[in-house]
């Protein structure tokens, strides 16, 4: 058991205070991330199959037993700490489900929070801070999720697991009514800026294109009929001519213009990218 193998004897207070709850979970899910084929969800079903009464409540040694097979290790004294945070009701028990949704909310700041808020915000047309699951099953796209780009889920998969994270299956309690909160969703957001560990630009384009948002809205465009859009492609043309030595180089210069423009690698150029594409060229050729 953890409780008796990892004892730190003659530790000071302040070793054993030396670190945050929130450090400490973070921690716990460092560990997680490190151990290959683990998960939050893997380490839900190692709990499950231990909660032999089925009431989903573990004391400290069982708690700290399963853990221990998921290859968690901390202090005996963190351990302690988490334990206690979580044992709301001070019976000397805590909630698998608690435990496991505290460990995946970790933090969503900065531009990371403001898309999954505008994300979610999109689709609570009333702020309510609720949203019925049906809707949200109908826009999502799975190809974008961090797995499926990597090839380690298919699309399929990563969309079921969207899914179960609000329809209660995770944890193996069915719903009632398939709503998810503000807070659900903030959670599924929080677990999947832990997959996207580079930029903030890289995870912010992620949740653009999955959920159809803008991190910063367009104006309002007018439709446009076929002969002004003739006129605006050969002004386009003539734009790129004007900046090429020779015809010849026109294609040439022209895709190198795209990628220039295409700012987050999407291989697609927006209309705020395109728009700064125009007035590049009007900017140079003018002067």
């Amino acid at each position: 058991f953890l409780s008796t193998s990892c004892k730190t004897e003659g530790a000071g207070p302040s070793q054993i205070m030396s670190r945050e709850l929130h450090e400490i979970l973070e921690d716990i899910k460092s560990q997680l991330r490190e151990r290959r084929g683990c998960s939050i969800k893997q380490l839900a079903r190692t709990f499950k199959s231990n909660d032999l009464n089925g009431d989903g409540n573990f004391d400290f040694e069982e708690w700290s037993m399963v853990l221990n097979r998921a290859g968690i290790f901390l202090k005996t004294q963190e351990m302690a700490r988490v334990f206690k945070a979580f044992d709301v009701d001070k019976n000397g028990k805590i909630s698998y489900e608690e435990f496991l949704v505290g460990i995946a909310k970790g933090k969503l700041t900065g531009r990371r929070a403001k898309i999954a808020l505008k994300a979610f915000g999109k689709y609570d047309e009333n702020d309510t801070g609720i949203v019925e699951l049906e809707v949200l099953k109908s826009v999502y796209d799975p190809s974008r999720h961090p797995k499926v780009l990597t090839g380690e889920l298919k699309e399929e998969q990563a969309y079921k697991e969207f899914i179960q994270q609000f329809d209660g299956t995770r944890f193996g309690k069915k719903k009632e009514r398939l709503r998810v909160t503000l807070e659900e969703f903030m959670t599924y957001m929080s677990e999947l800026s832990a997959l996207v560990r580079a930029s903030d630009e890289k995870f912010v384009h992620m949740i653009e294109k999955a959920w159809k948002v803008r991190e910063t809205p367009s104006k309002e465009l007018k439709l446009m009929d076929k002969k002004r859009l003739d006129m605006l492609k050969n002004e386009i043309r003539e734009k790129v001519r004007q900046r090429t030595k020779c015809s010849k180089f026109e294609n040439v210069t022209l895709y190198r213009a795209c990628r220039h423009f295409d700012a987050n690698d999407s291989g697609d150029i927006d209309v705020e990218e395109f728009s700064h594409a125009l007035n590049t060229l009007v900017h140079h050729t003018a002067q």
